[in-house]
């Protein structure tokens, strides 16, 4: 018999499979699309200095635990030219404290790392503050190959130079790189237990393919807030993702909603009549902008990250719409936009001409986004729709690849490597893949049950991530702990039948 949950009895919902959606290749954040008069690179919307910021630290976070350590890499793991020997420093962290020691079967908590430096995913993603303890679990995160400073070539510079040295930065080498690191510390420390992998958005597309292409490594996954039925190859456009976050908007305050709703044409009246100065004076940038696209794109970036980032402890669009909507009455509609800025940033200049994210790896991201990943998202406008029609555009996208990085997108890639449909019920299994729907990313994620042991959880009021980021015991609602607590009986359930069923051979 297959494992059945019970449904918690707040707004935590796991559903059955009704269709058999394709489950396919993984990564989030990052389109390119038409915006009137040029081709923009829209920045990624996970980067956790803006989690933090957005939610602030919690109370009970810490770091000094983990002890750093760096693994000898190997540079091509699939082929045998002699530069594919070539290695390179790779980090990784790991916190002994919870472990129940060599030799005993205590579960591996393995963080697939992502598009950010180690330091940025430690201080971000805390699951392991709920489960270690009470899994006894070896906590272990790694850093993704050319993010942070685990980089080849030398120097993050010489590593991002060019196609030739970004090439071995792909989906398949990371995953390789995480299967020799974990078998390393398996040996290392005699580490005989289940390694449970666990990944949020693209470390979660991460996690979930970890299991499935190295089922050997990693006895299941745990994929938080992982779009993994958007990367398929069809590149027609979907406006979903903007149309929940104008949903998301919508349900705080219709004021606010259309508020922001009139801003475009607002934004466009005022530069032809007044000139772009006027747009400058009203929303004080750090930097003059020269037309209205940074402005827009910045505007349009702030409120994907308030509806991405919408936890119940700092909720982003609520104060967003507070300022807006307590602007005195007669205030005209883009200095309450303004207002409802500095309700999140306070009253300060603006980053609007630096709209793009600014942190170590973002070339790496562009090159991932320019070669097999393509993530056609865009608004479509409309009634029930907060932004201007800005429709997904992949030859725009593939023409700005081409200036950039001199390279050819594979957008059906990662459809042939990773497009599990009928045959994953056959074959996989031990696979959570947990989803908030206030997240415009739930969007591309699993929201039903695939099998008995490859299941959805889904939150009605849950945001990006939210199921892995640090507990807050103070104000994280039961839902959510409901929420993390069926996790946790889920990866139990699997670390048993692991113990009951499988016996580590001596020469691991």
């Amino acid at each position: 018999m297959g494992l059945r949950l019970l449904l918690p009895p707040h707004n935590l919902r796991r559903q059955p499979w009704a269709l058999l959606l394709l489950l396919v290749g993984s990564l989030v954040m990052c389109s390119t699309a038409s915006a009137g008069a040029g081709i923009e690179h829209v920045q990624k919307t996970m980067d956790m200095d803006v989690v933090l910021r957005l939610s602030g630290r919690p109370a009970n976070m810490t770091l000094t635990a983990f002890r750093n350590f760096t693994y000898q890499q190997t540079l091509d793991h699939f082929n045998y030219l002699p530069s594919s020997y070539t290695t390179f420093p790779q980090r990784y962290s790991i916190d002994f404290t919870h472990w129940g020691g060599a030799g005993t079967g205590s579960p591996i908590l393995l963080y697939t790392g992502a598009e950010s430096a180690l330091e940025d995913e430690l201080a971000g993603v805390g699951y392991h503050v709920h489960a270690a303890p009470a899994l006894r679990a070896l906590v272990v995160y790694i850093e993704h190959r050319y993010y942070g400073l685990s980089v080849p070539f030398g120097s993050p510079a010489a590593a991002h130079k060019d196609a030739d040295t970004l090439g071995y930065l792909s989906v398949s080498q990371a995953l390789a790189d995480y299967a020799e690191i974990i078998i390393h510390i398996q040996k290392m420390y005699n580490a005989r237990g289940p390694v449970i992998a666990v990944g949020c958005s693209y470390g979660g597309m991460l996690s979930a393919y970890f299991r499935l292409k190295y089922p050997h490594v990693a006895h299941g996954a745990l994929s938080s807030s992982g779009p993994v039925l958007y990367v398929n190859g069809n590149l027609s456009s979907r406006r979903e993702y903007y149309d929940i976050i104008s949903s998301d908007f919508m349900s705080i305050s219709v004021h606010c909603f259309q508020t922001i709703k009139s801003s475009w044409a607002e934004i466009d009246r005022i530069n032809r009549q007044l000139g772009v100065g006027e747009l400058i004076r009203i929303f004080n940038p750090c930097k003059p902008f020269t037309d209205v696209n940074p402005l827009k794109n910045y505007l349009r970036l702030e409120y994907n990250r308030y509806a991405q980032y919408d936890d119940p402890a700092s909720t982003p669009v609520r104060r967003f719409c507070r300022g807006v909507d307590g602007a005195p009455v007669g205030t005209p509609i883009l200095e309450r936009i303004k207002a409802g800025l500095d309700r999140i940033h306070g009253q300060r200049c603006h980053n609007i001409a630096a709209a793009r994210v600014k942190a170590p790896g973002l070339s790496g991201w562009g090159w991932q986004t320019c070669t097999e990943i393509m993530l056609p998202v865009g608004p479509g406008g409309g009634p029930q729709s907060l932004f201007e029609p800005w429709p997904y555009d992949f030859q725009a996208s593939r023409r700005w690849c081409m200036r950039k990085y001199h390279v050819e997108p594979r957008p059906q890639w990662m459809a042939t490597a990773y497009n599990i449909t009928e045959a994953l019920e056959q074959f996989g299994s031990n696979i959570i893949f947990a989803n908030g729907l206030r997240d415009p990313y739930s969007d591309g994620g699993v929201l039903q049950d695939i099998s008995p042991s490859i299941v959805a959880l889904t939150t009605q009021e849950g945001s990006h991530c939210l199921d892995v980021a640090y507990p807050r015991p103070a104000t994280d609602p039961q839902w959510l702990i409901d929420q993390r607590n069926e996790e946790l009986r889920i990866i139990r359930g699997w670390i048993t039948t692991f113990h009951s069923s499988f016996n580590p051979r001596d020469d691991q």
